[in-house]
């Protein structure tokens, strides 16, 4: 083999793996999550978006603070928003769908946590379009936003094991998910998965992790609540 072909046979195989990149970050997509959680056919109830980054500078004054939350507000379109001082430079804005509070707060390394933390009511699909906007006004202050969805539905009355295996599969199936891992915790049933189509994941006894799936039942009012999170659900369930 000459050096001519040698240098187009590389080249090819540079090629082959530069197009299945492109191939493999082109499916990546949000949107898998809603169309999961809708797949579920369960009644929506709210969902929740958390964003968290730490900023460089050390904001020292509540001007400062004030001045960073400010900016972040506006950039996801608040209205009405309040300002508070407790320890730091805090906001919220609330509305008749949906629920919005950022705020600072030290972490102990004269560096200073960022969080947004957005609730919907309504409109559970517009969650996904505020995670990009939120990535994008965090990107402009320098700081690298870790973000976290969950989605809350429910069934009526407590669902068979049967069922909820039929509906864990159904959600791993449309977001092309493996399972990981699951867990009996306080009577509820949890699953882990992992999914090539989502953009984050944590590692977990050596186990990629990107996708939580909550089944608990809620006797007092007898009902079944789902709880879809990525990578993971931040509050009690």
């Amino acid at each position: 083999m000459n050096k001519r072909v040698l240098l187009y046979s590389i080249v090819l195989v540079w090629v082959a793996v530069l197009l299945q990149l492109v191939v493999t970050v082109g499916i990546r997509s949000d949107n898998k999550i809603v169309e999961a959680f809708q797949a579920s056919n369960s009644m929506p109830v709210k969902s929740a978006l958390t964003v968290t980054g730490i900023y460089d500078s050390y904001l020292v004054s509540y001007e400062e603070q004030e001045k960073l939350l400010k900016y972040i507000a506006e950039g996801l379109s608040l209205e009405n928003y309040q300002i508070t001082k407790k320890d730091g430079a805090a906001i919220t804005s609330a509305n008749r769908w949906s629920k919005t509070d950022i705020s600072i707060a030290e972490s102990g390394k004269k560096q200073q946590i960022v969080t947004t933390d957005i609730e919907l009511t309504d409109r559970l699909s517009a969650l996904i379009n505020l995670k990009e906007t939120c990535e994008k006004i965090y990107r402009k202050l320098n700081m690298e936003g870790k973000c976290s969805i969950s989605m809350e539905g429910v069934y009526h009355g407590n669902l068979s094991a049967a069922q909820i295996d039929d509906m864990k599969t159904t959600v791993f199936k449309v977001l092309e998910a493996k399972e990981q891992d699951k867990q009996k915790i306080s009577g509820s049933n949890v699953y882990y998965g992992y999914s090539k189509r989502l953009d984050t994941f944590q590692a977990v006894d050596g186990k990629k992790i990107n996708t939580q799936l909550i089944f608990s039942y809620n006797e007092k009012n007898d009902r079944t609540e789902m709880y879809l999170a990525v990578p993971f659900f931040q509050k009690d369930f």
